[in-house]
This record gives structure tokens, sequence and C-alpha cells, in this order.
């Protein structure tokens, strides 16, 4: 009898040692389910911190560029020939089309820049210093939604970086000449890669000029950085998608016609792809490629980029401190710039 009973309890814990190691089995597949799929899915941890300046060195200032707003209303080439979409490559095929010469109309949209600003200066912080117009790689002709201007105080090595040495913050002051045509202007705050995105991605002033009421337009700027990983689910570009767009349309152009089409220029992203000594493409060579790239759009998406940075601003009027001139001042809002770091949070080692 003490044997059955013994039997018994034996059996009664073998039992309870197997239900005991199915259950420890149980949890370990749960758990490493939970941990594979976690892994799988890439979460992502973002961090935010701020820094004075970009670096050490200094901040960089945005490149700016401006645009004339009234453009297709007093444009009278683009009146004369144009299809009246106020789409700036429309009207420039409706040109075309109607048998005008592309040098003649490149000669017609662009305002000598010397007639739109008298003198830029950088102010340091202790003193102004001229910016003249022998610093030409400061300034570079874009076009939008028609003919612009950038400025890219970033192209001269002695202010990639603007220090934050003196008591009184760094700008820009750009002063107007005294008879302007341009009686309203679009300024787009922007960094290298991301013009053809600019109005949609940071914030933009719109400014009017008078020749009876001199003002001070002033724009502070506050700085954002960010860098993100790409993950499975949402992967990340290195261009925003229309400057992604410009890319593709110009380096097709570039490998089937050999050519470039100066109208298609807008921003310094292309720089690096189009060789200088590429010859402008002809009329008819333009008609045909601007037709031929309208139907062949690339495969760009609209999706994150993986670094990029935005830049938020105050905007007022005041009355101008240069004796009957107009201007336009920019400047930091603060010297802090802040850095958002997206990067994933569970990776290979955590799983293991």
């Amino acid at each position: 009898m003490d044997q059955n009973l013994n039997m018994k309890n034996v059996k009664k814990i073998f039992r309870l040692k197997h239900i005991a190691i199915l259950c420890l089995i149980a949890l370990f597949i749960w758990w490493g389910s939970n941990a594979i799929l976690t892994y799988w899915r890439q979460p992502l941890t973002t961090d935010i911190s701020y820094s004075f300046g970009d670096n050490s060195i200094g901040i960089q200032f945005p490149l700016i560029t401006f645009c004339d707003t009234t453009f297709f209303v007093k444009n009278t080439l683009i009146k004369d020939c144009g299809d009246g979409s106020w789409n700036f490559i429309s009207e420039i095929q409706s040109c075309l089309k109607s048998g005008k010469n592309l040098n003649f109309i490149m000669e017609n949209l662009h305002t000598e820049i010397s007639d739109i600003f008298e003198v830029v200066y950088i102010w340091t912080g202790s003193e102004y210093l001229n910016l003249s117009y022998g610093d030409v790689q400061v300034w570079s002709e874009v076009f939008l939604d028609g003919p612009c201007y950038t400025f890219d105080l970033s192209q001269m090595d002695r202010f990639k970086y603007v220090p934050y040495e003196e008591i009184s913050r760094p700008g820009i002051e750009f002063v107007m000449a005294e008879k302007n045509p341009w009686k309203m202007a679009t300024i787009y705050l922007h960094t290298r890669n991301d013009l053809p995105d600019a109005d949609r991605l940071n914030d933009i002033s719109y400014l009017s000029f008078s020749n009876t009421t001199q003002v001070a337009h002033e724009i502070s700027v506050q700085k954002k950085r960010s860098k993100r990983e790409a993950t499975r689910n949402v992967p990340c570009v290195q261009y925003e998608h229309n400057s992604c767009q410009s890319i593709k349309d110009n380096v097709l152009i570039l490998d089937r016609f050999q050519c470039k089409i100066p109208i298609l220029y807008n921003g310094r992203h292309l720089d690096d792809l189009i060789p200088h000594e590429t010859p402008n493409c002809s009329n008819d060579v333009t008609l045909e490629a601007l037709d031929f790239i309208s139907h062949n759009k690339g495969k760009c998406i609209r999706t994150q980029t993986c670094e990029n940075t935005r830049f938020t601003l105050a905007y007022k009027v005041q009355e101008s401190w240069q004796e009957n001139k107009n201007l336009v001042w920019i400047d930091f809002k603060n010297p802090e710039v802040e850095y958002q770091n997206t990067y994933i949070s569970y990776d290979l080692i955590n799983l293991i």
C-alpha cells in the first residue's frame, strides 16, 4: 500500500513538473514572439537637445531667396506670349511655341540685381561689412514660380559659420535700391537642398516696398535640425519630393539631350550634378525636353528626409533706420539651435 502511495506521489510530481515546463515554454514563446515583433516593428525614440549655434565655430545663416511676387502681372513678355496659366514652365513653353527665342526670353526674365539691391551688409555684432557685388558667389539666379535670386552667405568661407562673439546678434541687412522695380517680394528661407520645397517646409515672408514710405522689414529666425533613422515601415530619403523631382528632371535631360535648360535651375542642389560647361538646349530641344519630362515623372516619394533643417520666423515692420531707404534685416531670434535625433530604440542587441 505504501508502494502504491509512493507511485501516486511520483506521478503527481511528474505531472506538476511537466505542467511547469510547459508553462515556462509557453511563457518563453510568448516573450520571444513579442521581442521579435518589437524588433521587427523597429520602434523609434526621439531625443531633443539644444546647442549654442550649430557648433563651436558659430551659426550658419539660411539661404535666402527673393522672388518678385508680381512677376506674372507686370512682365509684358509673359503677357504677350504666355498661356495665362501662371504656371512658369507652361508659360515659357507657350512663348517658345509662339516663336520666341529662348535667349530672348531669358534676357527678359531677370531684373538686374543691382536694380533691386543697392548694397548688402553683414553685421558681425561689432561692425558692418559691405558685401559688394564683386562677391558674386553669394548670389545666384534661380527659377521657382518665376525668376528669383538666392543669397547664400555660407559660400564665403569667412562667413560659413558666423560666431556669437559680440554682445549684439549678427545679422544680414539688405538695402533696397532707390528705384527698385519690385513693389512686392516673397522671401523663402531654406537650405542648399530644399528650395523647391521651401514654401511648404518653412515660414514665408511677403514684403511690400514703397517709394514714399521707407520701412525696415525685420525677420528673426529660429532654427531646428532633425535626424532620423530609416525603418522598414517608414523609410527616409535624402531629398524632399520637389527637390528630388528637380534632380531627376535635370539628369534625364542631361542624359538624353546632353544639354541643360536654364529655367529648370531651381537651387544649389543641382550644382554638383550639371557640369558648368554643359551647353544650353536649343529652342526645339527645350520644347521636346520639357514635354519629355512632363510625361516621365520619376519615383520620388513624399516621405520624411533622413536629415533636415527647418526655419520658423517672427516678422515685423518698423521705421527704417537708414534715411530714404527700404531695408530687409534678417537675424536669429536667439543663438540656440534645437536638435531632434530619432533612432531605433530596440535593435538586434536588445533582442539578443
